[in-house]
């Protein structure tokens, strides 16, 4: 029988880490990681000396052909809509999800954005974060 600081428990957590590292060596995606990359994941985590370093910057999404289609319809019916023309909106659109961000002047002004983008077209859904600012 063998106990939990038996030299096979040791043998099978060397023979995992070795696999791990090899895994981690390995090719993801068809590029071959650099020798340290696989290092630098098990290192620990080191204090940073010197100011703060800002965070990552969110690459924006890659607009389809179907979401600048639905981009420009939206555009189009802001700038026919009388009430809403004037007004500070922006839309971004990510596969028919559509955001809504910016200011309007009343909380009716803010309700017809929402509906003027559910009647587009390929929309899916609205979030709708326009402040009202009057």
């Amino acid at each position: 029988m063998r106990t939990p600081d038996s030299p096979g428990l040791f043998l099978v957590a060397a023979a995992i880490s070795i696999l791990a590292l090899a895994a981690c060596r390995a090719n993801i995606g068809g590029q071959e990681l650099p020798p340290s990359a696989a290092t630098q994941a098990m290192a620990p985590p080191s204090v940073p000396h010197g100011p703060a370093q800002p965070p990552l910057a969110v690459q924006p999404h890659a607009e389809t052909d179907a979401d600048r289609a639905v981009h420009t319809q939206l555009d189009r019916a802001f700038a026919q809509d009388a009430n809403l023309k004037d007004q500070a909106i922006s839309a971004t659109v990510d596969g028919g999800d559509v955001t809504l961000t910016g200011s309007v002047q009343t909380a009716k002004q803010r309700e017809k954005a929402n509906e003027v983008v559910l009647n587009v077209p390929g929309v899916r859904s609205v979030a709708n974060v326009l402040k009202v600012s009057p």
